[in-house]
Parts: structure tokens; C-alpha cells; sequence
């Protein structure tokens, strides 16, 4: 098997500024996890893919749920970090000490500029106008800061691998899912789980700035142990019918600030989040 499969195989878009994603070893989520605690290998694997764009000082999850991985994410980088969701579900103990708000993605209630990561996974395929939610993010973020985005896989033939419900209700989602299907009924518009597919998101983020499709380093990192099952997948070209979910990163195109200078993280250009 190819050394190259061994790190990062990713498809930049033109123009990208996003070699450091690219380079070295696929980092193992366990190293990670020891440094943390009240986190899981899934949370560590997200870490394992912000750390190779930098490191945060003020982020934003967008679809937090509980607010635990807002959490995670404070602690591990000791940045600033504030998580919003449509709902109050929030468990404060394990959210500490991020910030948590019901707030709409489509309407996020920040100034421009105001983070240096935005990370939200598997919230835009619940978002009524998941382009708006896109839009919202791209405002909030400070020119050059990072953002990681992932969602289901569209293509997926079976989901909800990762998930820790019971294995007769992950049956039944993917039974549910089938029948979508089968029905014409196969897209988050009609209340099926669907999801985008890798070229879909990518599209989708790219108006943010330049892409890189992450799924494998993600999955090479959740899995470290079966790292050569997922090189082969990537290899063999059947990743995007057997990842259950797309994932990307990449940064806010460079704008030029009123004084003429490039905002970036750890920059004094960035409002300061409300």
C-alpha cells in the first residue's frame, strides 16, 4: 500500500493555503485523548485535525447539542469557546468552561469577524436552509480563521457506525434510511438523515473559503488500530460509499482589515465575541 495513503490524501481546491493538512503522519486520537479529560476517541479525532490548522483562541460550535464537545474544546486549547444550539439541552458540568446559547445558526447573534474557529459537525443536515447556516459562518469568522464542518455521508450504504445506540435502534435507522430511499424521499428537505455528499459539502464550504475533504485523516485518527482497512478503502476508491460521514476543514478566505492588514488567528482584528 502506498506510503502517501499513510497521512492526509485529501483533494485541495485551487489556490488552497492548506499544506499543513497535508503533511506528517495521521496523528492517533488516543495521544490525544490522554490529554483530556471527560472526552471520547471521536472528540479526539476532531482535536487531532484543529490542531494541524493551529491553535484557537476564540471558536465557535455551531450545533453544540449538550455542549460537551464545546467544552472539550475549551479545555484542550484554553480558548474562548462558546456553543450555541437551537435547543437547551446544555449539561453545564460537562460543558465548562465554554459558553452556552439557544441561538439559530441561520441567525447567529455575533459580530463579523469574531472567531478564529468555527466547528460544527452533524448540525446543517437539521437546518432548514443549511447555505444560510453556511453564510452565518462565514461572517463570523475572522478572515484566515479555521473552520472544520462535517455532516452524514449521502452515499453512505450504512450508517450510524459511530453512534453509542443500542445496535436494534442503528438497525432501524438504517432500515428507515432504505426506505427513503426506495420512497424518492432520500434528502434532509424531505426528514430523512441523508446528510450531503463529499462533493455537496465541499461545494457547500467552499464559499467559505478553501477546502480540503478530511474524512480520511478523521477516520484514520478515530481508527487507528485498523489504519490500513482505511488506507485500502481510500485506495480501492469505495471511501465515499463506506465513510458514514464527510468531513472538511479549511479557512475563511484572506480579507484585507480597514487598516489594510490580514486578520489571522491570535490577530487583535477580530471582534470580540458577544
Amino acid at each position: 500500500m502506498i506510503d502517501s495513503l499513510r497521512a492526509f490524501v485529501v483533494t485541495p481546491m485551487p489556490g488552497t493555503q492548506l499544506e499543513a493538512l497535508c503533511a506528517g503522519p495521521v496523528l492517533q486520537a488516543g495521544a490525544v485523548a490522554n490529554d483530556m479529560s471527560r472526552t471520547d476517541a471521536k472528540t479526539a479525532a476532531v482535536i487531532s485535525i484543529i490542531e494541524r490548522l493551529g491553535h484557537p483562541s476564540r471558536a465557535l460550535v455551531v450545533g453544540c447539542g449538550d455542549g460537551r464537545e464545546a467544552g472539550v474544546l475549551a479545555r484542550h486549547f484554553g480558548a474562548e469557546t462558546i456553543g450555541v444550539d437551537i435547543e437547551d439541552d446544555f449539561v453545564e458540568a460537562d460543558s465548562a468552561p465554554a459558553r452556552l446559547q439557544v441561538m439559530d445558526a441561520q441567525h447567529l447573534d455575533f459580530a463579523d469577524g469574531s472567531f478564529d474557529l468555527v466547528y460544527s459537525f452533524h448540525a446543517l443536515e437539521h437546518i432548514s436552509d443549511p447555505r444560510q447556516a453556511v453564510r452565518e459562518i462565514h461572517r463570523v469568522l475572522a478572515p484566515g480563521g479555521a473552520f472544520v464542518i462535517g455532516t452524514p455521508n449521502k452515499s453512505r450504504l450504512v450508517g450510524y457506525i459511530n453512534s453509542d445506540a443500542p445496535v436494534r435502534d442503528r438497525i432501524r435507522w438504517n432500515v428507515a434510511d432504505l426506505r427513503a430511499r426506495a420512497a424518492g424521499r432520500w434528502s434532509n428537505e424531505a426528514g430523512a438523515h441523508a446528510g450531503f455528499t463529499a462533493g455537496e459539502l465541499m461545494r457547500l464550504c467552499a464559499t467559505i473559503g478553501p477546502v480540503t475533504d478530511v474524512a480520511h485523516a478523521y477516520y484514520s485518527a478515530l481508527y487507528s488500530s485498523r489504519r490500513r482497512l482505511i488506507d485500502g478503502m481510500v485506495q480501492l476508491r469505495v471511501a465515499r460509499l463506506l465513510f458514514p460521514a464527510v468531513y472538511m476543514a479549511g479557512r475563511r478566505s484572506q480579507e484585507a482589515t480597514r487598516d489594510g492588514s490580514p486578520a489571522g488567528w491570535n490577530s487583535p482584528h477580530g471582534a470580540a465575541p458577544s
